[in-house]
């Protein structure tokens, strides 16, 4: 396995409350290596034209996946205590969560309803964002978050226009793939100045696996709320007992809570790409697309007949714990 990205604030959990089980990640990593055999996994590579501008230029595809992941986050809201998906129809076909946010990007570049330039993004009004982002029945599934959406999407046009010449590969040049650099590089941002480097990591993950650039590091994996839901149902990390109530009743977290709850979880997930020698964007792959399968409310390991999920054998299946809540612009 590679070296490993920027990572230094987040190797030493000791002096939290949520703790990394060894005993779990030694299992999931076991397991790991069990379904691939011993082969090498290679990350995904984002090359589905329905989401992604994969067949323009260079320049065109790095601004399509910075914009895609400035406003790559909130994709649910809470109702009479039941968390709810953002989801619609596009072209008349069902998208959920970040799969609607990428293809309707995509069809809005396409109808000419969203620009990638970076003139229109810095005049970006929040009204214009949410007739752009509404599915084929006037409703916008991404109305959560839409304000922090909107102002992340002004900002890397007027930061690009200020200092990249208006273009977002000129940041990925200018980091000479060296993941540090693009880390701190993309934190000059609003939309990629998260702590745990959520959005800069998924970015890097989609820049690479596209062939965009290459770096000297793997990525991250990219920590939001469907990865720290399997990584609390599995056993890999163990919450305080508060936070569990909070799990379990799908109260908010405070800022600390949910920052001390994605320490945990990229560092157990770290420690699974190396106990299991698998690489850390191909962890982020992985679980993000199980996302679904380990569900909100039903859990595939809870229903007869259903999907599998990969990681049943070593899953304790804490499946009363949901997903952290928190209203923020980072997951």
């Amino acid at each position: 396995m590679g070296k490993r990205g920027p990572n230094q604030t987040v190797e030493d959990d000791s002096s939290v409350a949520t703790e990394v089980s060894k005993d779990q990640v030694a299992a999931v990593a076991a397991l790991l290596r069990r379904l691939f055999g011993g082969s090498t996994p290679q990350p995904a590579t984002w090359d589905n034209p329905r989401f992604w501008n994969v067949d323009g230029l260079r320049s065109d595809r790095c601004q399509f996946l910075a914009v895609g992941n400035a406003i790559n986050f909130r994709f649910w809201t809470v109702t009479a205590d039941q968390v709810v998906a953002s989801e619609g129809p596009v072209e008349g076909e069902f998208f959920r969560g970040a799969m609607y946010m990428w293809r309707r990007l995509r069809v809005g570049v396409l109808r000419g309803e969203f620009e990638l330039n970076a003139r229109w993004l810095s005049e970006l009004t929040e009204e214009s964002l949410e007739r752009a982002l509404q599915d084929d029945c006037g409703a916008c599934p991404l109305s959560p978050g839409l304000a922090d959406r909107a102002e992340n999407l002004r900002d890397l046009g007027t930061r690009l226009l200020d200092d990249w010449e208006g273009e977002f590969v000129n940041v990925v040049d200018a980091a000479d793939g060296s993941l540090t650099r693009f880390a701190d590089l993309s934190a000059a941002f609003r939309a990629f100045d998260d702590p745990i480097r959520k959005l800069t990591m998924v970015n890097a993950i989609m820049l690479a696996g596209s062939g965009l650039t290459h770096f000297d590091a793997e990525p991250l994996p990219g920590i939001d709320y469907h990865l720290i839901k399997q990584a609390v149902r599995q056993g890999l990390v163990m919450p305080s007992r508060e936070v569990q109530d909070k799990l379990r009743d799908r109260q908010f977290l405070t800022s600390m809570e949910s920052l001390e709850l994605r320490h945990a979880t990229l560092t157990a997930l770290l420690r699974v790409g190396e106990a299991s020698g698998i690489s850390t964007a191909v962890i982020d792959n992985i679980y993000w697309g199980n996302g679904r399968i380990c569900d909100e409310q039903k859990p595939a390991c809870q229903i007869a007949g259903g999907a599998e999920c990969p990681f049943e054998e070593a899953c304790l299946q804490r499946v009363d714990l949901g997903r952290p809540l928190e209203l923020t612009r980072y997951y």
